[in-house]
């Protein structure tokens, strides 16, 4: 029997958002969920090429800058929680990229 593998969005581009002491799985978990469901997904955060640790200690290396995406980079925005948040929500580059994909009506996954 042959597996047929779902992707659902397939060529879609995603990408998931750390921030300092992000809780460890809800940065990897989604990361690879949407991979496997065909989106592209790059790690995004404060600056590009930032080593990130999570609360658990897992580095992470952010791929781009929130700063240098708009809504037409991407499909998808998912945010880590744990205490990321807390940092990420006082850059006005991720402000911007959170409004503006909010106002272009696409998905904000927190």
């Amino acid at each position: 029997m042959t597996h047929h593998t779902h992707r659902p969005l397939e060529g879609k581009r995603a990408a998931v958002m750390i921030g300092p002491l992000f809780e460890d799985t809800e940065a990897t978990y989604p990361y690879y969920r949407l991979q496997e469901a065909g989106a592209s997904v790059a790690l995004i955060g404060l600056q590009t090429g930032a080593t990130v640790k999570g609360k658990h200690g897992q580095p992470l290396v952010t791929e781009l800058a929130a700063a240098d995406l708009t809504p037409d980079d991407l499909d998808v925005l998912v945010i880590a929680g744990g205490y990321g948040p807390d940092k990420l929500r006082t850059d006005e580059g991720v402000k911007e990229l959170v409004r503006a994909m909010n106002e272009a009506g696409k998905p904000i996954a927190f």
